[in-house]
């Protein structure tokens, strides 16, 4: 995490302000002590309490901040709607992760905030963050640290190994861990490994997707199959639900459909909407807009619903 934050700009006597969450995420925790280890100054925000992390920006003057682009873009709209122009505070670089982001997103937030918008991968099963960074003297790809971890782009199906500059399903084995190695561990993200250019260890393209049913939602990892087990316990629905993926202004939503139970009354499918959406809430930790709707209604391809519909923009 020192060498992905240097990567990106960061110099021993900066201040990093971590807006990503604490508690039981290695998103926060890796980045406080990767700034550390620098020799950063570190802010502990986490997240939320969105016109607090303003006033610390305004308060404390970090050089750099790491949190995901969605909640960026939310921080920036709290700025101007404080009258505040975050064109002029002192942040210069912002390092995020922890979801996907797109090109647009990073001009966006250039624009608005006259910063460096650099990318960084990770994951909990390998290390957490800092398995990749993106340079900042170049902004194309995210450089793996090779040292530590060995990266091998495989076909979805088969496993088979593919030529470097293919795309297909990232795999892992760790080099240097001690107390819990991974050999050739299946990330289930979609990219294409390339040549190094501001660094000499190979890059990897913005991950395009993935081979799974795994959604990130604004930071949160979440499956089909912890939604299946909150519709089946609810009362009143059957197990029969979609899950929608949107875009509302730059934030991404998702909203669950289930189907009501034919003997259900609209008491019946108020009650469970609203207990779906608690128990998401509380066991997934994203919210969510629920939807009951009518039995058999949901779309089916030979017999099977379509577990999940996304309708977000594309680039």
């Amino acid at each position: 995490m020192a060498r992905s934050i240097r990567a990106a700009g960061g110099r021993p006597g900066d201040t990093v302000h971590v807006a990503y969450g604490y508690g039981l995420f290695t998103g926060g925790l890796g980045a406080h002590y990767g700034a550390e280890r620098l020799g950063c100054t570190v802010v502990p925000a986490s997240g939320g309490m969105t016109s607090r992390q303003v006033r610390l920006i305004q308060d404390l003057r970090p050089g750099i901040i790491m949190v995901t682009p969605s909640y960026m873009l939310t921080l920036l709209d709290e700025f101007e709607r404080q009258g505040v122009d975050p064109r002029g505070t002192s942040l210069r670089v912002g390092i995020f992760g922890a979801e996907p982001w797109t090109e647009a997103m990073r001009r966006e937030i250039e624009e608005r905030c006259a910063i460096d918008a650099v990318d960084i991968y990770g994951l909990s099963e390998v290390i957490g963050p800092g398995v990749a960074q993106e340079c900042v003297e170049t902004k194309d790809g995210l450089h793996i640290w090779e040292d530590h971890f060995y990266p091998e782009i495989v076909d979805p199906l088969t496993g088979e190994v593919l030529p470097e500059g293919e795309e297909g399903e990232l795999v892992f084995t760790s080099l240097t861990k001690e107390a819990m190695p991974v050999i050739r561990y299946r990330t289930r993200d979609l990219t294409r490994l390339l040549p190094g250019t501001a660094r000499v260890f190979r890059r990897m393209r913005k991950v395009t997707g993935r081979s799974d049913d795994m959604i990130v939602l604004r930071g949160v990892n979440l499956f089909p199959t912890q939604v299946e087990e909150i519709v089946l316990r609810t009362p009143g629905v059957a197990p029969h639900f979609q899950l929608r993926l949107t875009r509302e202004g730059r934030l991404d939503a998702l909203t669950v459909r289930a189907e009501a139970r034919p003997d259900a009354t609209p008491e019946d499918r108020d009650t469970a909407a609203r207990a779906i959406a608690a128990a998401v809430k509380d066991g997934v930790g994203v919210s969510v807009a629920v939807e009951v709707v009518d039995p058999e209604s949901l779309e089916r391809s030979v017999g099977k619903i379509r577990r999940v519909v996304d309708l977000r923009p594309r680039g």
